[in-house]
């Protein structure tokens, strides 16, 4: 990937693909590479698919090396034009099983986990058992199941 600088700044929005819409920050992360400089605009960076950045990191398993509380949970339920969310390719990408410690990792400053966003989804396996796992405001899984009406 020929870099894109001006003044020792990656331009990461710039297409180096027309025809798709890719943009150097795509690139960079369908090879395995996260730029520490990137920011939340950047992750929502889209071809000319609604593919994000951040659907591409997922794709690549690249979002597993990412430090995730720099990501929001708007991160996640970003969707393509086929509706397809970051959550969705990353559990196509890495299935969880239900007791899998991952659903715990903490996603934005808030203490919103992986759970958390999931259960808004309808994204939860069966089996699931981290009910209980709370944000910083106290509110758990079970309360955002139930709040869009997953369970009852």
């Amino acid at each position: 990937m020929e870099a894109n600088y001006w003044c020792g700044v990656v331009f990461w929005e710039k297409i180096v693909d027309a025809n798709t819409g890719w943009t150097y920050a795509h690139e960079a992360v369908s090879t395995g590479y996260i730029p520490a400089d990137f920011t939340q605009w950047q992750w929502r960076l889209a071809d000319k698919n609604g593919w994000t950045v951040a659907h591409e990191a997922a794709r690549t398993g690249v979002l597993n090396t990412y430090d995730w509380t720099k990501l929001t949970p708007e991160n996640w339920t970003m969707e393509d034009l086929e509706g397809q969310t970051v959550l969705d390719v990353y559990l196509k990408t890495f299935p969880l099983e239900p007791d899998s410690g991952v659903w715990a990792r903490q996603i934005g400053n808030e203490g919103t986990t992986l759970a958390h966003v999931a259960a808004k989804l309808e994204s939860l396996p069966y089996g699931f058992r981290f009910w209980n796992l709370k944000d910083k405001n106290g509110t758990t899984v079970a309360h955002v199941a139930k709040t869009y009406k997953i369970c009852q």
